[in-house]
C-alpha cells in the first residue's frame, strides 16, 4: 500500500514504492514521489511554458497544507502557493531543498530566518504563520503577497525616470515621487526590524515584493543576524549578500551594522533612479572590488532627469565610510519624505574637498605620488611664469622700438609719396619692421632680389605688409626646400600708371595682371611665368557684362547708344576682354558713352542706373545674389589669373625652387590680404595665355573707327 503524507504521523514499510508510479524509493524521498513523477507533477520547472492548472483533487497534501503551485525558487528553498485547510486560507509555503542533504548551515539560516521574520509585526514586513517539520521537512508559512517582485517591476520600466523633463512633480518628477514614497516606506521597515534587533544583510529589489496596490513588503532574511544569538555559522572573513548590493563593509567581511542596510536601500534606490546598480561588472569580484575601491557616478550623470536633491540622498547611503551614511534607515525615510514635501533636506552632497581628502584616505600611496607630481607641476609653473614674463618684457621693449621704426618708415613713405614717386621702394629690412620681425640676418651668400607687384590700390603701401607676409614665407620656403638664401626687396607700383616700369630690367620677379605680362612678353621674350593664382573655382578669373533689369537691355548688341563703364584700365576683366566682346557684338567706341572706374565699383554704378552696363568680377555678381539683389548678364568671359613670372629670365632649376617654394604657400590670411578669395598657387607656363593674346588682338580693334 502507497504511503500518504497527510499529518506528522508517517507509517513506514521496509520498502517503500512511489505513489504514482510504484517503483522503488528511499524512505524520505520528498512527499512520497520518485524524483521522474515529483519532476512530472511540477514541483521543479523543467520548461519556459505555463503549467498547466491542477485540478482540486491532483494538488499533493503536506501536512495541514495542500500545495497548489510552486511560485519561486532560490539557493536555499523552494516556495510553494499552498492552503491551510484547518484555517481555510492561502498561503506561501517556504521550505528547504533536499532537506536531508542539507547541510547545518543551511538548516540553521533557514530557521534564523523564519526566526527572525517571525519576530516582526509590521505592515511592509511579510509576516510568519508557523514554523514547523514534516517527515524530517523543514518549512514555515507565512503570507501570500499578490503581485510581483520589485526586481520584476524594474524590468518591466514601471518605476523608469525619463531624462529629461519641464519641472518638479510634472511629467518625469511623478516617477521620482512615486521612487521616493516606496523607498520611504521600505526604509521605515528596515528601521522597525533594527530596532527589534534584526539586520537584513541582503537587501535587494527581489526581497522587495509589491502588491496590488503598490505597497512594499520586505522578504527573504535568510541572511539576517538577530542581535541575541551569538552563534558563528560562517568563518569571519565570509562575505554575504548580492554583490552590487551590499556595502563596502560588507564586501570586506567585516562584522555588518545597520549602516550595511542603510548602503543596500541606497543601491536599491540608485536602481530606481538609473535603472542600474551603483557598481556593475562581469564578475562578482569586479563588482566587489569596484565597491570597495571606486565612488559610484552621480546618478545625475547617469540620468540628468534626476533631481539634484534626491540624487544627494542616494550618494549619502552609499558612502564609502559608515560614519558618513544617515545614522539609520529612519533618517533615510525622513529625508525622503522632506523631498516629497518640497522642504530643505537634511544631506548635504559633497565638495570637492571632501571629495579629495576620502580619496586620500583610500589611497595614501598613490595620493603620494599625486601630490609630489603637483608640487613638481606648481613648480615648474612659477618657473615658466618667471620665464614668460622676462620674455614678455624683451618683446615689449622690441614692439617699442619696433614702432619706433615703423613711425619712422611711414613718414619716409609719405615723404617720398609727395616728392612724387610713383614707386614706393622697400628694402628687406623695412619690410621685417612692417611684419614687427627682426631683420633678416645675413652672412654673404645670400641672392638679392628685386620684386615688383603692380597694385590695384589706388594706395598701394596697404600692400606692403601683405606682400611682405608673403615674400617672408617664400623666403622660409626656398632656404628649407632648396637651401637657397635669398633677400628680396619691394617695389609697389599702381596699376595703370607705371606698367612698363614695374617689369623693368631691373627687376627679377614680378606679380601683374594676365593682360600686363602678354603685353610685355611681346617685347621682352626672356618673360618667365612662375605660377599663377588660384581660386575655389580654379586657376582663372571670370569676369562678365551686366545690366539692371530696368535698363531694357536684353542683349549685348542693344548696348549700342547706350552708356558704359569698364574697370581698371590695362586690366584683363574690367578693360581688355569686355572690350573684346563689344567689338565681337559689333560694338565700337564711337557706338557708346564710356569711362572707366575701380572695378569694385562699378557693380553699384549699374545697379543704381548711373550707367547702363558695365564690366564686373562674377564674385561681385556672387554676393550681390546672395545679399538679394539681381543684374541681367549678358556675356561672360574668363581668362587665366595673376602670374607670377620671372622678368630677366633665369635657368630652370631657379625657377623650378621658386615654383616648388610658392606652392608650399597655405596661409589664409595673408593670401586674403592679396585680394579676393586668393586659395594658392598652381604651375603657370606661357601657353597659359595665348588664348588672352587673341582676345587682346580683338580688344585695340575697339577704338578703331
Amino acid at each position: 500500500m502507497k504511503d500518504t503524507v497527510g499529518s506528522t504521523a508517517v507509517k513506514t514499510d521496509p520498502v517503500r514504492t512511489c505513489r504514482s508510479c510504484g517503483e522503488a524509493i528511499s524512505k524520505d524521498a520528498p512527499f512520497g514521489y520518485c524524483p521522474k513523477c515529483l519532476l512530472s507533477l511540477g514541483f521543479i520547472e523543467t520548461s519556459k511554458t505555463e503549467p498547466k492548472p491542477k485540478s482540486p483533487a491532483a494538488r499533493l497534501r503536506f501536512g495541514d497544507y495542500e500545495l497548489i503551485e510552486q511560485i519561486g525558487r532560490g539557493g536555499m528553498g523552494v516556495v510553494y502557493k499552498a492552503r491551510q485547510a484547518s484555517l481555510n486560507r492561502v498561503v506561501a509555503l517556504k521550505m528547504v531543498l533536499d532537506s536531508h542533504l542539507a547541510s547545518p548551515v543551511v538548516l540553521r539560516r533557514f530557521l534564523i530566518e523564519a526566526e527572525a521574520a517571525a519576530k516582526l509585526d509590521h505592515t511592509s514586513i511579510v509576516p510568519i504563520y508557523e514554523i514547523a517539520e514534516i517527515e524530517g521537512q523543514h518549512f514555515f508559512s507565512m503570507r501570500l503577497i499578490d503581485g510581483e517582485s520589485l526586481e520584476r517591476k524594474i524590468a518591466l520600466g514601471e518605476y523608469e525616470v525619463q531624462k529629461r523633463g519641464k519641472g518638479r512633480f510634472t511629467g518625469r518628477d511623478k516617477a521620482q515621487a512615486k521612487v521616493a514614497t516606496l523607498m520611504a516606506t521600505v526604509a521605515r521597515a528596515v528601521h522597525y526590524a533594527h530596532e527589534r534587533g534584526v539586520l537584513h544583510r541582503d537587501l535587494k529589489p527581489s526581497n522587495i515584493l509589491i502588491d496590488k496596490q503598490g505597497q512594499p513588503h520586505l522578504t527573504d532574511f535568510g541572511l539576517a543576524k538577530i542581535a541575541d544569538k551569538t552563534i558563528t555559522l560562517t568563518p569571519a572573513t565570509t562575505v554575504l549578500g548580492t554583490p552590487g548590493y551590499m556595502a563596502p563593509e560588507q564586501a570586506m567581511g567585516a562584522v555588518s551594522q545597520a549602516a550595511g542596510d542603510v548602503y543596500s536601500l541606497g543601491a536599491i534606490l540608485y536602481e530606481l533612479l538609473t535603472g542600474k546598480p551603483p557598481f556593475d561588472g562581469p564578475t562578482a569580484m569586479e563588482i566587489l572590488r569596484r565597491t570597495k575601491e571606486e565612488e559610484p557616478i552621480s546618478p545625475r550623470r547617469a540620468n540628468s532627469g534626476v533631481d539634484d536633491d534626491l540624487a544627494t540622498i542616494c550618494l549619502k547611503c552609499l558612502e564609502k565610510d559608515a560614519g558618513q551614511r544617515y545614522v539609520s534607515a529612519q533618517a533615510l525615510a525622513e529625508d525622503l519624505e522632506r523631498w516629497l514635501r518640497r522642504e530643505p533636506i537634511q544631506a548635504r552632497p559633497i565638495r570637492m574637498p571632501g571629495r579629495i581628502v576620502r580619496w586620500c584616505r583610500r589611497e595614501p600611496m598613490l595620493a603620494a605620488a599625486t601630490i609630489s607630481l603637483a608640487v613638481l607641476i606648481v613648480g615648474t609653473a612659477l618657473l615658466t611664469t618667471v620665464l614668460y614674463r622676462r620674455e614678455k618684457n624683451n618683446r615689449q621693449a622690441l614692439e617699442q622700438q619696433g614702432d619706433s621704426e615703423l613711425r619712422v618708415l611711414t613718414k619716409r613713405i609719405a615723404r617720398d609719396a609727395d616728392r612724387g614717386d610713383r614707386v614706393l621702394r622697400i628694402s628687406s629690412g623695412e619690410m621685417a619692421v612692417f611684419l614687427r620681425q627682426r631683420p633678416p640676418l645675413t652672412d654673404g651668400t645670400e641672392r638679392s632680389m628685386t620684386v615688383s607687384a603692380i597694385s590695384a590700390e589706388r594706395n598701394p603701401d596697404r600692400m606692403i605688409k601683405p606682400l611682405s607676409s608673403l615674400l617672408s614665407d617664400l623666403r622660409g620656403a626656398l632656404r628649407k626646400h632648396a637651401s637657397t638664401p635669398v633677400l628680396f626687396d619691394l617695389r609697389l607700383h599702381s596699376r595703370g600708371e607705371s606698367a612698363a616700369e614695374a617689369l623693368g630690367n631691373d627687376v627679377d620677379l614680378a606679380w601683374t595682371d594676365a593682360a600686363i605680362y602678354v603685353l610685355a612678353r611681346r617685347e621682352a621674350t626672356n618673360i618667365t611665368p612662375v605660377v599663377k593664382e588660384t581660386y575655389p573655382s580654379g586657376p582663372e578669373i571670370v569676369g562678365m557684362i551686366v545690366t539692371s533689369f530696368e535698363s531694357g537691355i536684353t542683349n549685348l548688341a542693344d548696348v549700342k547708344g547706350r552708356s558704359f563703364v569698364f574697370g581698371d584700365r590695362e586690366t584683363a576683366i574690367g578693360w581688355y576682354l569686355p572690350r573684346a566682346a563689344l567689338v565681337k557684338a559689333g560694338i565700337r567706341a564711337a557706338d557708346v558713352r564710356h569711362t572707366n572706374a575701380p572695378i569694385g565699383r562699378v557693380l553699384n554704378l549699374v545697379r543704381l542706373g548711373v550707367y547702363d552696363a558695365g564690366a564686373i568680377l562674377s564674385s561681385d555678381l556672387q554676393k550681390l545674389t546672395g545679399a538679394g539683389g539681381r543684374l541681367r548678364i549678358l556675356a561672360e568671359f574668363r581668362c587665366a589669373s595673376h602670374p607670377w613670372v620671372f622678368t630677366r629670365g633665369s635657368d630652370a632649376t631657379t625657377i623650378a625652387h621658386f615654383r616648388a617654394g610658392f606652392l608650399t604657400l597655405r596661409d589664409s590670411e595673408v593670401l586674403a590680404r592679396l585680394g579676393g578669395p586668393l586659395t594658392g598657387f598652381v604651375p603657370a607656363s606661357a601657353s597659359d595665355y595665348d588664348e588672352l593674346e587673341k582676345q587682346l588682338d580683338t580688344a585695340h580693334r575697339f577704338d578703331a573707327p
